[in-house]
């Protein structure tokens, strides 16, 4: 999250992702298959940190996050809030969630 609050996310490259998608659909299979690897890693990452729970809720968790982060960049290209107001608001949802497994 340090990393993340400092640089921020790369906004272009992730609304050109968005844009691709429609153009090129199979990109959506893809992009199943980075979600399920991102939430592998997170479960993982979560559980070498002390989470007590099961990997597949770690797993269901990450992949909660994934698309929740997901759907906050369509709320970003739609209404085109101030970055650090709709970043600050994700970080603190995403801290949320993930503080539950500990």
């Amino acid at each position: 999250n340090r990393a993340m609050t400092s640089s921020g996310p790369e906004s272009d490259f992730v609304f050109a992702m968005f844009e691709v998608t429609k153009l090129y659909p199979k990109l959506v299979d893809e992009g199943e298959r980075h979600a399920n690897y991102v939430a592998d890693k997170i479960a993982g990452f979560l559980q070498h940190y002390g989470s007590n729970w099961s990997r597949a809720k770690l797993r269901r968790l990450a992949l909660y996050a994934y698309y929740l982060d997901k759907g906050i960049w369509g709320y970003r290209d739609h209404v085109k809030p101030p970055k650090k107001e709709v970043f600050e608001w994700e970080l603190s949802s995403l801290n949320f969630l993930f503080e539950q497994c500990f």
